[in-house]
């Protein structure tokens, strides 16, 4: 069961950002958020930083699978 207060730590959900930005001082708009899921992109977007989705085939048995 997840508990309320990492609840925000979650994506899409912004606090991993945030509890990274703070502890790093890291600047958002140099940042680049790299992922390979929908929630990535959408924590990106909701974070205000540029994101960059990765594609990766899946083969199963030597053969891609769709």
């Amino acid at each position: 069961m997840i508990q309320i207060k990492n609840f925000q730590k979650i994506k899409p959900n912004i606090g991993m950002i945030n509890s990274a930005q703070n502890k790093w001082n890291i600047d958002l708009n140099k940042s680049l958020f790299i992922g390979d899921k929908h929630t990535d992109k959408l924590t990106a977007i909701k974070a205000g930083i540029k994101c960059k989705i990765l594609r990766f085939e899946k083969y199963q048995n030597n053969r891609l699978v769709r």
